[in-house]
């Protein structure tokens, strides 16, 4: 997806949230849209099994979903901010890895909402 195809960027921050980033990474890809989304999932060096879970995502899900990795701990802070320097969409929701959204319009609904104020 090229950079003017993506409208939306999903910035998923996760630290040591093996029990939970399987179900926020899937409630990003179960998003229903009419335009581009990109989903980058920012990983500030879990030492838990979050890393290899969104590895793994990241692996059957290649066209969706891209990853940038810590090489030690940079505190949430420089995790999301690191994430926003490299989104591509005009709008950025950011996720953190132990939620999850219910509705499968979200990132639509809030969209059409800021296009139009």
């Amino acid at each position: 997806m090229n950079e003017s195809t993506v409208r939306v960027t999903v910035l998923i921050v996760t630290y040591n949230h093996a029990r939970y980033v399987a179900a926020a990474i899937d409630s990003a890809l179960m998003q229903e849209t009419d335009f581009g989304v990109e989903i980058l999932i920012s990983e500030d060096f879990s030492t838990d099994g979050t890393r290899e879970i969104v590895e793994r995502y990241v692996s059957n899900h290649p066209e969706r979903l891209s990853a940038i990795y810590s090489g030690n701990n940079v505190r949430s802070n420089e995790v999301v901010a690191r994430g926003l320097r490299v989104a591509r969409g005009r709008y950025v929701s950011i996720l953190d890895g132990d939620d999850l959204w219910t509705s499968r319009t979200k990132l639509k609904d809030q969209a059409a909402h800021l296009d139009a104020h």
